[in-house]
């Protein structure tokens, strides 16, 4: 689970943070009422917090707990650039963890994966179930039309923002168009399932209509 300062970002009905952690709580309990063990591996700018697989609402609670703890420290946070770092430790501490036949799902926004994250996934996938949960806020699919002027900033650089003149209206949809092709693509080779939602709803809407009406298969308990 995802809760980098770099997912404390929305410009519509949520940040980030907060589709991310409504989509681990609806996981969470949809599990345990499956009678599975839950288990998590939260990562931040801070680091990873790893929490062992238990089948209790006590262990459910202790989970999204240290979620909203992470999420209401990124409030103040110093603002930093995206890093695949931090999320690649995170999946070898969950392929750690994990064993056989386990459903794994990996939440995070659209920006921290790279190639070593799609290794980690991959083999994490030849032995268990692996869903995605891409979540991304309409500003980063595509600006307003123009004209205007802001100014942005990474925590690293900070540049003005005038799509009309620089072309950037244009990059913008089109970036993340290719890094949503990429994971995609990326989902398809693996046989990991991506969920690209966004900020503009709420997460379990979205991931009722992504997932169809189909029911889950059973899954033996962990």
């Amino acid at each position: 689970v995802n809760l980098t300062v770099a997912t404390f970002f929305g410009s519509v009905h949520a940040t980030k943070t907060a589709v991310i952690a409504h989509s681990a709580a609806l996981a969470a309990w949809r599990c345990l009422q499956s009678g599975d063990r839950i288990g998590a591996v939260l990562f931040g700018d801070d680091g990873i917090e790893e929490h062992r697989p238990h089948r209790s609402r006590a262990s459910v609670m202790r989970i999204l707990g240290a979620v909203a703890a992470r999420a209401e420290r990124l409030a103040s946070a110093p603002l930093r650039p995206p890093s695949p770092q931090t999320m690649n430790a995170a999946l070898r501490a969950a392929e750690a963890m994990a064993s056989h036949d386990w459903l794994i799902l990996v939440i995070s926004d659209t920006q921290s994966a790279d190639d070593a994250s799609r290794a980690i996934i991959g083999r994490m996938a030849r032995h268990n179930d692996v869903v995605a949960i891409a979540v991304s806020d309409p500003l980063e699919r595509a600006l307003p039309a123009a004209p205007w002027r802001g100014i942005a900033t990474d925590g690293a650089r900070a540049g003005v923002l005038e799509p009309a003149r620089d072309g950037l209206g244009m990059r913008v949809p089109q970036v993340h168009a290719q890094r949503l092709a990429w994971l995609k693509e990326s989902g398809l080779r693996l046989q990991t399932p991506v969920l690209p939602i966004g900020t503009e709803e709420q997460a379990a809407p979205q991931l009722r209509r992504m997932l169809g009406a189909a029911a889950a298969p059973r899954r033996r308990p962990t």
